[in-house]
């Protein structure tokens, strides 16, 4: 049913379309009784308006004041209940999707829009990584991805340029080289399964990854029975890229990348990327090659090892107090080697705090019924109780090494200042030695830690220093306000003949 509105100026007698005259008759009363409360604010307003010009030079009085202080409250309230409102919505739709989402470490929500239904998307793995996700592409950067890249106009490349920018993909590169790939990249979408590159193959196209998961495979020949096997080698998510090696130094594909989930590519083609990229590249191919020449834990590798190396590794940089590794939950593919920076191993215990009437305590660590409930029983509730805390049991420096399978339970890494690390995989690690290059490397990590008791005892070092510290302190301050009451008959008689000149 058609519902017309009437203007202004139209007359009481017109006749609406899908109403009898009854109802145009109420409608018209009710659109008049609306346009004239409309102009009765709109003459509020323009009065109002007057007198602020007129008044634009006089001090602002108090009540104005307050009601623009309400008005400001005003507009914070309902920004906050638009974002909760929005916020509960979705958490209803994950409530529907049931408990699969925490299998897979992330939920999709649908929200409805007036062109449909939107996926909105969550990755909790690509959180704790501190992946930065640029979201969807909307629809017309795609049909703008989709052109040649010398019939985009100036105003298109700088709207995919603005995609470009919130890709962590495209952070290591300057802005002008961001600028160039927005004029020459383009969009690709395939669904699960499809094999976007080959081991093998020749490389003709460079990817980075928009959203989704690809894995990554090798297949591998057993040199003793030449019997080949695919190894899978790892995954990737949004935010890395893969496919630069075979462009860089014209070799066949490496590894195959195959889509895990429905995934969204952008891409950049050999001669583009040639011209574009190629010396970024280099500059970062050679970066790795040096950093593993340098580092102390790859003294012993051959220049050839070092170079099939170069493809599992990452160079990345850590924000100061930031957790790397840790946790019960804190799994890794990499190992990480400390360029520069250092960084605090962090381990959390639980102690038993005893208080006494004197305001003294005692610290010991708990027996298994204090770790289970909390206290010793119920009389000891008043003056014993479990307390948690976190030790720094050692500090990493550069040259060091963590993250090649040890025991963090209740231990984390965390960077005391900025850190650069580079990260190989553990795949590339295991390939040497079968295994026992990587299980040295943890064993002599491990060796270092100090067990439960060698940290609590060093806990406790410290609480009793600063308890003598800070006694000291206070036996020094307490003798500076004591009043001095020694007069010269408090000098023995021999001292104050033979110094009799200072008695004068």
């Amino acid at each position: 049913m058609d519902l017309d509105i009437e203007d202004e100026d139209s007359h009481s007698g017109t006749e609406d379309i899908g109403f009898g005259n009854a109802g145009s008759r109420k409608r018209s009363s009710v659109d008049h009784y609306l346009l004239s409360s409309y102009r009765i604010l709109k003459e509020k307003k323009e009065t109002e308006d007057k007198t602020e010009q007129h008044d634009e030079n006089k001090p602002p009085s108090e009540e104005s004041k307050m009601r623009s202080a309400v008005r400001r409250n005003f507009k914070k309230v309902a920004k906050a209940i638009t974002k909760q409102r929005k916020l509960s919505s979705l958490l209803e739709d994950i409530a529907h999707q049931g408990d699969d989402h925490t299998k897979a470490k992330g939920f999709v929500a649908q929200t409805g829009t007036e062109q449909g239904q939107d996926r909105a998307s969550f990755n909790v793995n690509a959180f704790k990584a501190h992946i930065q996700s640029c979201g969807a592409i909307p629809p017309d950067v795609k049909a703008i991805l989709v052109k040649q890249s010398w019939n985009r106009s100036k105003e298109e490349v700088e709207k995919v340029l603005r995609i470009v920018k919130r890709m962590k993909g495209f952070n290591r590169y300057p802005l002008y080289v961001k600028r160039e790939l927005a004029r020459v990249v383009y969009h690709g979408k395939y669904q699960s399964g499809r094999c976007i590159i080959r081991q093998g193959h020749v490389g003709i196209s460079f990817y980075f990854i928009v959203s989704g998961t690809v894995t990554v495979e090798r297949i591998e020949e057993d040199r003793v029975t030449g019997e080949k096997h695919i190894q899978i080698v790892g995954e990737m998510s949004e935010g890395d890229s893969f496919g630069e090696l075979a462009l860089l130094h014209d070799i066949r594909r490496a590894a195959t990348i195959i889509c895990k989930t429905s995934c969204e590519f952008l891409i950049v083609d050999k001669d583009d990327f040639n011209e574009v990229l190629r010396m970024s590249h280099q500059i970062e191919y050679e970066k790795k090659m040096s950093v593993l020449s340098t580092h102390p834990a790859f003294a012993t590798w051959t220049n050839v090892e070092k170079k099939q190396t170069v493809p599992h590794t990452k160079i990345r940089v850590f924000q100061h107090d930031m957790i790397i590794l840790g946790g019960k939950q804190a799994s890794s593919d990499f190992a990480y080697f400390i360029i520069s920076g250092k960084c605090n191993v962090v381990r959390e215990i639980m102690v038993v705090k005893k208080l006494f009437n004197s305001g003294k305590a005692r610290y010991s660590l708990p027996s298994i019924n204090d770790t289970k409930h909390g206290i010793l029983s119920v009389q000891d509730y008043a003056n014993k109780k479990i307390e948690r805390k976190l030790l720094i049991i050692r500090t990493l420096n550069e040259g060091d090494f963590f993250g090649v399978g040890e025991d963090l339970d209740k231990t984390y890494i965390i960077t005391a200042e900025r850190v650069s690390c580079v990260l190989i995989n553990h795949l590339a690690l295991l390939k040497r030695d079968r295994g026992k290059y990587m299980e040295e490397m943890r064993q002599r990590l491990m060796k270092s830690f100090p067990t439960q008791q060698e940290a609590f005892k060093g806990f406790l070092d410290d609480y009793n220093w600063k308890q003598y510290k800070t006694k000291c302190i206070k036996d020094v301050v307490k003798k500076l306000h004591k009043p001095n009451c020694t007069t010269c008959d408090d000098v023995p008689l021999v001292v104050r003949r033979d110094n009799a000149y200072y008695f004068e």
